[in-house]
């Protein structure tokens, strides 16, 4: 069985056991595609449920060899290993176009896919001068509005209840996609909430979830976007700028103006490092050699220019939440009414 996956003219076919593509699928439902066009060179990922030493040989010499906390990466030749601790392994055959993963566990397995088909369409996507963060994306009666949050800071919670709203559409509730021209594009991607939450997507009616147990942050409960398709926002400008903080203690919630400052510092973090952001490719690709750093500063130049670009061209608040959900999306909506 296979897919085919077109992300903004990066285009995936993935080849692989029916019982993951169906999540794959559900995982990129709004990007699913017959055919991904004669202007998009396709990707080939492999998905072996297998035991990974079977397909790892280090016969030959290593060229490099990088230790990262969540895998080991080992370059023989044009082929790039990266070993998932022995529970997994990918291997990255850069003449081909070809990406295989392999793995036992069909969780690991399911989780190394979603990761790469983002990170290499990322990579395709930023050459386009389309960049992604790690937020939620908004339109609020057609005006675009970026909002951050730290790691499990609410923002798929804070999505559903604002679905509510006939007044609020979406581009995604985890990836932001803009331009050079500060436009935000659709990159509706699964939701995913914490293992105990799953009443928030019965209350949608949503009876088809799934779950995937991760390597490190535990057990997520998913849902395909598809239930939300009608909400789906055509592209528009990025006009207003929320930094989300949980208080803990804070029974009522408040929005006040923040500074270019801080929302630079929240940009560089959720951007131009890209924390919350998989960035499989870029660790294929590092090189501390001469070329190498001059690709890194490059591109931090290029996304430290664009975070700037946004931070003067936004207005910015500080958005402290409190306990309630529907209080949170309640004031949110008010303010962003008042503003329009």
């Amino acid at each position: 069985m296979n897919l085919v996956i077109n992300i903004h003219s990066a285009a995936f076919n993935i080849c692989g056991p029916e019982e993951i593509l169906e999540y794959i699928k559900k995982d990129f439902s709004y990007f699913l595609t017959a055919r991904a066009g004669a202007q998009s060179p396709l990707l080939l990922i492999q998905l072996k449920t297998d035991a990974p030493e079977k397909y790892m040989s280090l016969s030959g010499k290593v060229k490099k060899h990088r230790w990262f906390s969540k895998f080991n990466m080992y370059n023989i030749g044009s082929v790039c290993y990266i070993d998932y601790n022995g529970r997994g392994l990918a291997v990255w055959r850069r003449s081909e176009d070809r990406l295989e993963i392999i793995s036992a566990d069909i969780d690991l397995l399911h989780e190394i896919c979603y990761l790469a088909v983002i990170s290499f369409a990322g990579e395709k996507l930023e050459k386009k001068n389309f960049w992604r963060m790690h937020g939620m994306g908004l339109s609020a009666r057609g005006k675009g509005v970026m909002f951050f949050a730290p790691m499990a800071g609410g923002k798929t919670s804070l999505f559903l209840e604002l679905m509510k709203n006939p007044g609020f559409s979406f581009f995604s509730d985890d990836v932001i996609l803009t331009d050079k021209k500060l436009m935000m594009h659709p990159f509706p991607l699964r939701l995913g909430l914490r293992k105990g939450e799953e009443e928030k997507l019965r209350a949608w009616n949503i009876s088809d979830a799934y779950e995937l147990k991760r390597r490190q942050y535990g057990t997520k409960v998913l849902a395909d976007i598809a239930h939300f398709g009608d909400r789906i926002s055509s592209p528009v400008k990025v006009e207003t700028l929320v930094i989300g903080r949980k208080a803990g203690n804070a029974r009522l919630p408040l929005i006040r103006k923040a500074g270019r400052a801080e929302a630079l510092a929240v940009l560089t973090k959720n951007f131009v490092v890209g924390v919350g952001l998989p960035q499989l490719v870029e660790y294929l690709n590092i090189s501390f050699g001469a070329a190498g750093i001059l690709s890194i500063l490059t591109r931090v130049a290029r996304r430290v220019a664009h975070a700037i670009k946004i931070v003067f061209s936004c207005r910015i608040y500080k958005f402290r939440m409190g306990r309630d959900i529907a209080e949170n999306a309640r004031m949110l909506d008010e303010f962003l009414l008042r503003l329009s």
